[in-house]
């Protein structure tokens, strides 16, 4: 772990820059490893000597691989832990790194080590970076026969992937939020140097270093061809070496001994063109397996109640709405739930409450999602004091019973447009907010994310995220989603995966066509999301493109049927049917 500091793309450096990047400024002091024993001996001088605000332990692997007594290990780590703590230092534990492979006979031995550090970090309140229980997770959930150093080079020595994700828990462990980590991983995404890839047998190269995009393209390229990661590498070295040899014709005037200068650069013009065309992205641990993902506070098997209006309606009425949205992402984690649909139209808190025994509290759910407040201002009959006593109590009752409650922030009316509605619905959000706060429950602020997202787009009413000011459109609907998922405690890179299958997903956004035959034009979330880019060129929006594709479909099957047979022979007028595919044809077509 000494070299987290060292290398180039070390997890140290990748904390360091993380913090960094959201407003932190740290100091990192580098302070050599080895046996809890060794540890505390030096840590007077070495470490209380800099007077340290914060001390990162990394303590373990050194003494179960040399067999020290687990006592005297428990006895030195504890020691270590008091004497920081009596000095006033903050202490974040680390727990070792497992070996690869995931069924190691060493992880065995590691384990009582693992269990007493995690202990410790419960008892004495310290900060806990559970290194070894994400590294595990990762390794055990790779497909059999995946190639080897995942995460290491040897033994229990990081390679950029393992250090990316040991600094990920660490900031995790810290605090750090989904969003902050997000903005984090993009910084270090870019940052050159932050992936150090060694080839051993070029005996003139020892290393070099890309950044964190270029290594995990580089690593797809190489399963692409049928090979390891550090085969490839070998390859291209070998590849830089004789280049950079020949250009010097004469060798022996040749810097043989430092033959790096001359193909380093070399090395990575051929990375740069075997990955011209794969996406930016992060190196990410293979999907964990499913029912493995420990961190989302919804669970495997769990019964959760989606309660509120019409739009909680549309959220399992329409294809790709929200609620179908977020059990399949949850299903992308390995977390299957059973949905309790109970979105009614119209419905106030008034409502709600008087339900909340058949539709919440009979069927034993474990999560209650509750969304409520658009009604309740934009019928103008409930006022906010009346409204915050029908929550607290529909709250009140579900937790009696056993229920873990979330809170949606209700939507905004007419979407950034200042209305009478829209001021009014401030102290609601505000209300749903502060009763979150007060009960310690998870909240996923609808309001912000819609009015985040809108800011993004060009100034108009409606139509951002709705089909009519207040029910959501499938941008709407997927900003429901994220943020009840995030809510629950999803990562940035589990995010990913859940995007991924979304997009992956047939029928996932729904288009309302009111001028049409049928009311709605199913699409997939990869076609929505290529289409808006695709009207801007024709210099339209993406409804009026969708409308026009539909219509010339219309159309075709309405001369097909005048040509074939004729009007008069067409009873009840519904072709809806026959338009579908054609329509679908159109939109593939143009999205290609």
């Amino acid at each position: 772990m000494n070299e987290g500091g060292r290398v180039p793309g070390g997890y140290v450096k990748l904390v360091t820059a993380g913090a960094e990047e959201l407003g932190a400024q740290i100091e990192p002091v580098l302070v050599r490893g080895g046996a809890s024993r060794e540890m505390l001996a030096r840590l007077e001088g070495e470490v209380l000597g800099v007077k340290p605000t914060w001390v990162v332990l990394a303590v373990g692997f050194t003494d179960t691989w040399n067999k020290i007594p687990a006592e005297i290990f428990q006895k030195n780590v504890t020691a270590m832990v008091d004497t920081l703590q009596s000095a006033g230092v903050k202490v974040v534990l680390l727990t070792p790194l497992p070996l690869e492979p995931a069924n190691h006979d060493f992880n065995a031995k590691l384990a009582p080590t693992v269990d007493f550090l995690r202990n410790l970090a419960r008892e004495k309140q310290l900060v806990l970076a559970d290194l070894y229980a994400e590294f595990l997770r990762a390794l055990q959930s790779r497909p059999p026969g995946s190639e080897p150093n995942a995460l290491t080079m040897s033994m229990n020595r990081p390679n950029p992937t393992g250090h990316f994700l040991a600094a990920q828990t660490i900031l995790n462990a810290l605090g750090a939020a989904p969003g902050a980590l997000a903005k984090v991983e993009a910084g270090w995404m870019d940052a050159p140097g932050n992936a150090t890839v060694t080839s051993g047998g070029s005996f003139a190269v020892r290393g070099t270093t890309l950044n964190l995009w270029q290594y995990d393209a580089l690593k797809k390229v190489a399963r692409e061809r049928g090979q390891q990661l550090y085969d490839l590498f070998h390859v291209l070295h070998l590849e830089s070496v004789l280049e950079a040899l020949k250009e010097h014709g004469d060798l022996s005037y040749a810097p043989v001994d430092n033959i790096s200068n001359e193909a380093d650069p070399i090395f990575k013009r051929k990375v740069l063109a075997l990955i011209a065309d794969q996406p930016r992205t992060l190196p990410m641990t293979v999907p964990r397996a499913p029912g493995s993902v420990t961190n989302l506070a919804v669970k495997e098997g769990q019964k959760v109640v989606f309660m509120g209006d019409s739009i909680t309606g549309l959220g399992w009425g329409d294809a790709g709405g929200y609620i179908r949205l977020v059990v399949a992402g949850l299903e992308a984690l390995g977390t299957k739930i059973t949905p309790l649909p109970a979105g009614i139209g119209g419905n106030r808190s008034l409502e709600m409450l008087a339900r909340l025994e058949k539709d919440v509290l009979e069927p034993k759910p474990d999560w209650l999602l509750l969304s409520c407040g658009v009604n309740d201002v934009w019928s103008r009959s409930v006022d906010l004091p009346t409204f915050q006593k029908n929550i607290t109590e529909i709250v009140d009752r579900a937790q009696a019973a056993g229920i873990r409650v979330m809170l949606l922030t209700p939507s905004p009316i007419y979407e950034l447009n200042e209305s009478e509605f829209s001021i009014n619905l401030a102290g609601y959000v505000a209300f749903m907010s502060q009763l979150a706060k007060e009960r310690n429950l998870p909240l996923a602020d609808i309001n912000a994310a819609w009015i985040a997202y809108c800011k993004t787009q060009p100034p108009k009413t409606n139509g951002n995220v709705t089909i009519d000011g207040v029910h959501p459109n499938p941008d709407g609907h997927l900003a429901f989603a994220r943020t009840i998922l995030v809510a629950w405690g999803a990562t940035p890179e589990q995010m990913q995966t859940v995007e991924a299958a979304w997009l992956s997903g047939a029928d996932n956004a729904a288009i309302s066509l009111w001028e049409n035959v049928n009311n709605d034009a199913f699409i997939t979330l990869r076609q929505y999301e290529k289409l808006p880019k695709i009207a801007a060129e024709r210099k339209t929006n993406t409804r009026n493109l969708i409308n026009t594709l539909h219509m010339e479909a219309l159309r075709e099957v309405l001369e097909a049927i005048q040509a074939g047979r004729g009007f008069e022979k067409v009873r009840g007028f519904n072709v809806s049917k026959d338009v579908e595919p054609i329509f679908q044809k159109k939109v593939e077509e143009v999205v290609k």
